[in-house]
């Protein structure tokens, strides 16, 4: 049963090389990542100046920004 969950989530396909490419799990989102990134180092940021609030909030901006920028740079 497990392995027919796992073969219906990745769809493995070998072209003619040999190259196994994987499709259906791997979808990358630039955003998402930034918007991590960037609560983490305004969190950290925002304890070193006494304002936690407000560091988390610029880094989500910045995250998002920095994110955004990226992922249209790879579209």
């Amino acid at each position: 049963m497990e392995e027919n969950k796992k073969s219906e989530q990745v769809q493995n396909r070998e072209d003619e090389n040999g190259k196994v490419e994987k499709k259906g799990l791997k979808k990358e989102n630039y955003m998402t990542v930034g918007l991590c990134v960037g609560i983490c180092f305004g969190s950290a940021l925002g304890q070193l100046f006494g304002n936690i609030g407000l560091g988390i909030s610029i880094g989500m901006c910045l995250g998002i920004a920095v994110g955004a920028s990226l992922q249209k740079e790879k579209e």
